[in-house]
């Protein structure tokens, strides 16, 4: 586990510091694969990368836009950190006052109540 600076730490409650897997921490937080450079040449991480060189243009040039982070199983995961660390952002905050990651569509809701009800899920899933 690693040991890294909460980005909500600000607010009341919060502890100054998280921890987080050596895996997602170095994947998202560690200089970028491809040698990303900031404004001062200083590394970017991939997390920063993704922001300063993709995430924040599409705001800025699109008003209104939301931004939705999604994945699966591993991505899922990496995702939810990339959400979390993107909703403390001040920076983007600039460009979009609304932010939305891995909001549930209508679709998985009303599948999942209905995979919840015994009575139908006999005639849905078949049986061996």
């Amino acid at each position: 586990m690693r040991e890294m600076s909460n980005p909500v730490k600000a607010h009341h409650g919060q502890n100054p510091t998280i921890r987080l897997h050596n895996g997602f921490h170095d994947y998202l937080f560690e200089p970028s694969s491809r040698g990303a450079k900031g404004p001062d040449g200083e590394p970017l991480s991939e997390y920063q990368e993704i922001l300063q060189e993709h995430v924040i243009p599409v705001l800025k040039d699109n008003p209104g836009y939301k931004l939705y982070v999604t994945g699966h199983s591993l991505g899922a995961a990496l995702a939810t950190l990339f959400a979390f660390q993107a909703a403390a952002e001040h920076s983007l905050r600039e460009y979009n006052k609304s932010f939305e990651a891995n909001k549930p569509s209508t679709e998985a809701m009303f599948l999942n109540d209905l995979y919840s009800r015994k009575d139908i899920v006999g005639n849905l899933v078949p049986q061996f």
